[in-house]
């Protein structure tokens, strides 16, 4: 189960980064 929801959160950073060049742009 932790390797799982180590997976998740890692998955969920790539998109959290993914996320901050579009808001940069939108500023």
């Amino acid at each position: 189960i932790e390797v799982i929801r180590q997976y998740i959160e890692t998955q969920g950073e790539k998109k959290h980064e993914r996320s901050i060049p579009v808001s940069d742009l939108s500023q």
